[in-house]
């Protein structure tokens, strides 16, 4: 079942193939994981569906523990390695916010509870779940373990990127920012360092940009990008005049006269058209290339395959039943697709 927006209401429901499985009646739907999905009905009104088609209100979870609840938003957790929890809430309650989880089964826990006066972001990075609070006029970051939820006050940097597998990377804080601010903003005189979860401290210098760990290596950009390995230390065959992280073995990249899918021994794998716009493998093994213009892509395989092609945008989305939203444009207006992972037909047009 895939969640499907009915082009004559706009409201969403469940389809697969030519039939609606549940009727549009939603104002969003997610894509199901570990056989449940969240729906939202209305304004702060949530309900969770499994696979028999069974509703449960996500009031009736959160009542219990908290009066007066009202839930502002609610998100999947897609990518917790643990894969203990699937989801978290953001719950208003008298004159505090609550940031809660649920399991699999709909069990809640409570991860952190604050006075609603107070501004905040609260979102998810590579499993991790992050808390962006203003405390005193100042912006404090906190993490939170994926699998033990121990909560770690960071230190005052200006943001955070976490990784699965390695050091995170942070920015600094330059004199231009403002601490009051609801806004994060990152300029050219920003500066950029990997950093240690585990001990909270910076480790090796600043650089003009770098990007977190994947694959068991990090990327630092200065005059070139370049790729360092767990100690900092640089891979000479890694060194690039663009690149982004390593996927499935990967990294998209460009040197000189060359540009396509360069494997970890620095070895041109895909060549590709310099032209091109390249971007990393997904989950499942696939990559949009775009034109220059960003106007018209195509998706390729590992060994650089076009599958599919002159499309206006490629979404991958994740969970249970993971596919392709693909749009064309067709004599001026635009036509979307939903693909499964073998790239069949997901969904057809339902009126």
């Amino acid at each position: 079942m895939y969640p499907y927006r009915d082009p004559i209401t706009q409201l969403y429901g469940y389809a697969d193939g030519k039939n609606w499985i549940v009727a549009p009646a939603f104002y969003y739907a997610h894509n199901f994981t570990h056989e449940r999905a969240i729906v939202q009905k209305s304004e702060g009104e949530y309900w969770c569906l499994n696979e028999k088609l069974e509703f449960v209100s996500l009031d009736s979870v959160v009542d219990p523990l908290l009066k007066n609840a009202r839930i502002k938003q609610v998100s999947n957790l897609y990518e917790n390695p643990a894969e203990t929890f699937a989801w978290y809430l953001i719950v208003e309650h008298g004159r505090e916010v609550s940031f809660i989880l649920l399991d699999h089964e709909l069990k809640p826990t409570i991860l952190k509870t604050i006075s609603i006066k107070l501004g905040y972001q609260f979102y998810s990075d590579c499993g991790w779940l992050l808390l962006r609070l203003r405390e005193s006029g100042k912006w404090k970051y906190f993490s939170f373990h994926p699998q033990t939820l121990e909560q770690k006050t960071l230190p005052d940097y200006k943001n955070f990127a976490a990784s699965k597998d390695g050091h995170w990377v942070v920015a600094a804080l330059n004199m231009r920012d403002d601490p009051k601010s609801d806004f994060i903003t990152l300029g050219e005189s920003d500066r950029f360092a990997f950093f240690s979860i585990e001990t909270l401290e910076r480790i090796g210098d600043w650089y003009p940009g770098a990007s977190p760990f994947s694959e068991g290596l990090g990327l630092v950009r200065d005059s070139h990008d370049r790729f360092v390995d767990a100690e900092l230390k640089p891979r000479d065959e890694l060194v690039f005049d663009y690149a982004e992280p390593f996927r499935h073995g990967l990294t998209p990249a460009c040197r000189g006269n060359e540009s396509g899918y360069f494997a970890k021994d620095g070895k041109l794998v895909i060549r590709m058209d310099p032209e091109e716009y390249l971007r990393g493998f997904d989950r499942l093994g696939h990559a949009v290339v775009k034109t220059s213009d960003e106007q018209f892509g195509c998706l390729i395989d590992r060994t650089g395959s076009r599958l599919l092609s002159d499309f206006a945008s490629c979404d991958f989305f994740d969970g249970d039943y993971p596919y392709y939203d693909i749009s064309y444009e067709r004599y001026g207006f635009m036509e979307s697709l939903y693909l499964k992972p073998d790239l069949r037909k997901a969904i057809d047009v339902i009126y």
